[in-house]
């Protein structure tokens, strides 16, 4: 399911749930969010959500766990997995979406990718029927992402891999981050300047894509706490200059500022709330998406979302409500996506 709200005090925002929130500015209470919920009931595939997206045209990518769709806020453009073409998925769990500079769209699943669309005539060309003699296939992709030399990125259940332009195949960088079969590959982003930062069960390492230098607690010329830091991270992400990290079994956010070199805590906490979600925050606590606002989704399983608001330089809780029509629906957890697209509009999926 998706929701997508909107909250109404001077700004509007939107949530997506799976569920689409939308309300009329003048009708709506300070700080009053409304959602609007997209279920298979008005045209979803599936009600189970893992990705979402809006490309450079404005459209919303949703992909399920039955397939891929498009959304133009009014119909759905379905693209549904048939293992017997060549040109079609053929693994309907879509585990994530991203469009490079290029405008290439590409798709992740969990078993047997990436895959490359072209929009204009809706076929896939699936890497996975591409590789060269001998090389594993990649499964479980989480994440893309675009480094500032044009190279593309992923990390995958098998860790980090980067696209040859020259062979067109995805190789397996394990080895330049330090991954092993007792060091796992945790997550991956990119900074502001384009550079690399891998999050490993060893520590965090940053590669600088333009000297090929990989900066880490042993090499850190530069003294920056991250790099010597020994948190336990549950999520990673990079907005602006403001590093993000949830940890476990705490109930805080650390905001790493890479131009002071500080590291600040946020406590997720309010007494006001019906169900005091404190108890809930544990290894499944956190999921982090960021915006070009500099605002910041937290996942609150089994209670709801936070947003970091950069102005308040605050978040602000946003608890499910299940028994109101106009509220929060589903369920929170550790794999609930949210996106902010380009109108303000937010979209959380459960």
């Amino acid at each position: 399911m998706i929701s997508n709200f909107i909250k109404y005090r001077r700004t509007q925002i939107n949530f997506c749930l799976l569920l689409l929130l939308m309300v009329n500015h003048l009708n709506a209470q300070p700080d009053k969010y409304v959602f609007r919920h997209l279920t298979t009931e008005i045209g979803l595939i599936n009600n189970i959500v893992n990705s979402l997206y809006q490309d450079s045209k404005g459209y919303i990518w949703i992909g399920t766990i039955d397939g891929l769709q498009r959304y133009d806020g009014s119909r759905f453009v379905n693209y549904l997995p048939d293992m017997h073409n060549p040109d079609a998925l053929h693994n309907g769990w879509i585990s994530a979406t991203f469009e490079d500079n290029k405008h290439r769209f590409w798709v992740g699943t969990t078993i047997g990718a990436p895959y490359l669309l072209d929009r204009s005539s809706g076929k896939f060309y699936n890497y996975g029927l591409h590789l060269l003699k001998g090389s594993p296939s990649i499964n479980g992709i989480s994440k893309f992402l675009e480094d500032s030399i044009g190279d593309l990125w992923l990390i995958s259940d098998k860790g980090y891999y980067r696209l040859n332009k020259n062979t067109n195949q995805f190789e397996n960088l394990n080895k330049l981050a330090g991954i092993t079969k007792e060091v796992p590959a945790l997550h991956i982003d990119k900074d502001s300047h384009g550079n690399i930062w891998f999050v490993t069960g060893a520590g965090i390492k940053c590669y600088n894509v333009v000297s090929k230098i990989i900066y880490d607690k042993n090499n850190n010329p530069g003294h920056l706490k991250i790099l010597d830091s020994e948190f336990d991270i549950t999520a990673f992400l990079i907005s602006g200059n403001d590093f993000w990290m949830g940890l476990r079994n705490r109930n805080v956010m650390l905001k790493y500022n890479l131009d002071k070199n500080v590291i600040s805590e946020y406590f997720l906490k309010n007494v006001s709330l019906k169900n005091n979600f404190n108890t809930y925050l544990d290894v499944k606590t956190y999921k982090l998406t960021g915006y070009v606002d500099r605002s910041v989704m937290v996942n609150l399983p089994e209670h709801g979302i936070a947003f970091y608001e950069p102005a308040k330089d605050s978040f602000t809780e946003i608890p499910l409500q299940n028994e109101d029509p106009n509220g929060m629906h589903g369920v929170i957890d550790w794999s609930t996506i949210t996106l902010k697209d380009k109108d303000g509009n937010m979209w959380i999926s459960g």
